[in-house]
């Protein structure tokens, strides 16, 4: 397994309403600059530009660039990933893919029922569902993808053992709350801090393995396409 500590690499995250874009040597944060969603198309290789510059570094010194690729806000995702994309080509910087569902289980893992769901808007949910022993085993219920809302609640419903606690995580939880008022999921809220750890630890795992980094980044989970899966390990994290 390669050795990590001297890693230097973006982390950039993406939600609903914003990118945080982190900079990282080995799984240390360096800095991090939060870009509005309104701002994102025009400031965010700027904000890139700034944050690696500050650090005293070039982006040809980075090893990576580690991206989420959703699923999130189609508008959002594509103006990211394209200027990833592009950084990626002009300055041969290799990127590593996060899946945003495993993301936010890898993040948000407890023992009981893991359920990811984001807003696939439409009366439609994004969902990944799992089950953690109290040994942390993680058994995957539901092959993640998206459906309605109605459909969502009653995979929860099958997937839900016995006093089994229900963990959601993600923007959806309050479209169940709204389908179904009985639902009693309790949500898990995680920081930017959190979620950019997650990127980092996913994407060092990867480039540790051997994982093949990309020259380009395409959404994920996009509707009426088969949807991509990503081999990033989720448990494993180098030593």
């Amino acid at each position: 397994m390669k050795t990590t500590n001297h890693l230097k690499y973006l982390a950039l995250l993406g939600s609903y309403q914003e990118l945080t874009v982190g900079l990282f040597h080995g799984f240390h944060l360096m800095a991090h600059v939060v870009v509005k969603d309104q701002r994102l198309s025009s400031y965010l290789l700027v904000a890139i530009q700034e944050i690696v510059q500050k650090a005293q570094w070039h982006l040809h010194d980075l090893n990576f660039i580690a991206v989420d690729q959703g699923p999130g806000s189609f508008n959002s995702l594509r103006a990211m990933l394209a200027t990833v994309n592009g950084i990626a080509y002009a300055s041969k910087v290799p990127l590593i893919g996060c899946d945003g569902l495993t993301l936010l289980a890898n993040v948000a893992s407890r023992s009981g029922l893991v359920v990811v769901v984001l807003n696939a808007y439409n009366n439609e949910l994004y969902y990944r569902i799992e089950r953690v022993s109290s040994d942390g085993d993680r058994v995957l219920v539901e092959a993640p993808g998206y459906a309605g809302i109605p459909e969502v609640l009653a995979k929860i419903n099958q997937a839900t053992v016995s006093s089994m606690p229900i963990w959601c995580v993600g923007n959806g939880y309050s479209l169940l709350q709204q389908a179904d008022p009985a639902f009693f999921g309790e949500l898990v809220e995680l920081t930017a801090r959190e979620m950019l750890d997650g990127v980092s630890r996913m994407a060092i795992t990867h480039w540790a393995n051997g994982g093949k980094p990309e020259e380009a980044l395409q959404p994920l989970y996009l509707k009426k396409t088969t949807f991509k899966k990503l081999a990033v390990p989720l448990l494993t994290e180098p030593q």
